[in-house]
């Protein structure tokens, strides 16, 4: 059984298998499906318990976050798990692999690799409860959220900077690597029919932009190279901006209803930024256009997925069932192509009204004319 899963180096994919004696991590090569490396442990099985998988900033150790709250560090050269600690309820981590956060049950405390120390707790009311923690801006920032108040530290000392407070409480935060920005989401409250949007401006210290909006939003993605930006709403449409400038570039109405998916990691944009990936609680993975909002391809997944994403380098889309048994990939432009084989034509104008609703007429197959019943 597949325990958990990440990328490593380009490609290389580093999976958890185990098995009732043994615990071992494999480097795969998904494009050769070739056995890069692998290293285990004959002592216990640790993986059944596995809940996360990080590398250090050195690439010298692996910290393996366990289901049953223990920390395990794993030294790669050694071949052997050096220190095991437990610390309590592990809420996330930072991207550098600097530093794990934990749920001390009153305070979060901020546990720095590969030492196993708590540097920095802070305490929380169950009113102003602590969320959204990061980093961002090339890492010279971290941050949570608290209720209303956002509050920001110099990284990776974790010493004060500023905190600002917004009107309604902070639902969601989106870093950037490489910008001195940060994406927020407002709670929408219960007296009012707007949600915002606000981009805000570590440096600055202040909300730079503000985006309102009639419709309840599900969430907010950002592109990996931090040029596209997706505002998804309950509703099941979703909004396309250009990123940082945001303008607005296009909107997707897929009919799904979103407020009914349970995942939070349903959409993936791609490397290039052309296409848009929803996987839904149907198992239907649906293809978009970014440019035009066109549904490419949309096919059927047999197994349950817990895990979907684009590999690092390339236009390949991996899924991993919920047995976690087998990973399986999907070639973008293939599925695109498949897909126009079965449509032989476009719709006419009296077939789309008749489906779409009021929608603008798009071709289907952009190299056909616009089916004419007058002529058959």
């Amino acid at each position: 059984e597949i325990n958990a899963m990440m990328f490593y180096k380009n490609d290389s994919i580093l999976l958890c298998i185990s098995n009732p004696e043994t615990s071992t991590l494999y480097f795969w090569d998904l494009q050769t499906e070739n056995l890069i490396t692998q290293f285990g442990s004959q002592e216990r099985n640790i993986i059944n318990q596995f809940g996360d998988l990080i590398f250090s900033e050195d690439s010298k150790y692996i910290f393996l976050i366990r289901a049953d709250e223990v920390v395990d560090v794993w030294d790669i050269n050694k071949n052997k798990i050096v220190s095991s600690k437990f610390y309590g309820v592990i809420t996330d981590h930072s991207s550098d692999g600097r530093f794990i956060y934990v749920d001390l049950y009153n305070a979060i405390g901020i546990l720095k690799l590969p030492e196993l120390r708590i540097q920095k707790y802070f305490s929380y009311s169950f009113s102003d409860w602590i969320k959204n923690i990061n980093t961002s801006s090339g890492y010279k920032y971290s941050y949570f959220s608290a209720g209303d108040t956002l509050k920001v530290f110099q990284y990776p000392s974790w010493n004060d900077a500023y905190h600002f407070e917004f009107q309604t409480e902070i639902s969601k935060i989106i870093s950037c690597k490489n910008q001195n920005l940060i994406i927020i989401s407002l709670k929408q409250p219960d007296n009012s029919q707007f949600s915002e949007v606000h981009i805000f401006d570590l440096v600055k210290q202040k909300s730079i932009l503000k985006i309102r909006t009639y419709a309840s939003i599900k969430n907010l993605f950002l592109s990996e190279d931090e040029k596209l930006f997706a505002i998804v709403f309950d509703n099941g449409n979703i909004k396309l901006f250009d990123f940082p400038n945001v303008e607005f570039r296009d909107e997707i109405k897929t009919g799904l209803q979103m407020s009914n998916i349970k995942r939070t990691d349903f959409l993936k944009i791609s490397k290039d930024d052309k296409y848009l990936v929803i996987l839904g609680d149907d198992n239907y993975m649906r293809i978009y256009d970014t440019k035009t909002g066109e549904i490419l391809s949309m096919i059927l997944i047999n197994k349950d997925v817990n895990v979907f994403g684009f590999l690092p380098e390339s236009e390949f889309i991996f899924t991993r069932g919920s047995d976690g048994a087998m990973i399986f990939l999907w070639q973008m432009s293939k599925l695109i192509e498949k897909a126009k084989e079965h449509v032989l034509r476009n719709f006419s104008k009296e077939e789309w009204n008749d489906v779409m609703l009021g929608e603008p007429y798009r071709k289907v197959r952009k190299d056909l004319p616009i089916y004419d019943l007058n002529l058959y």
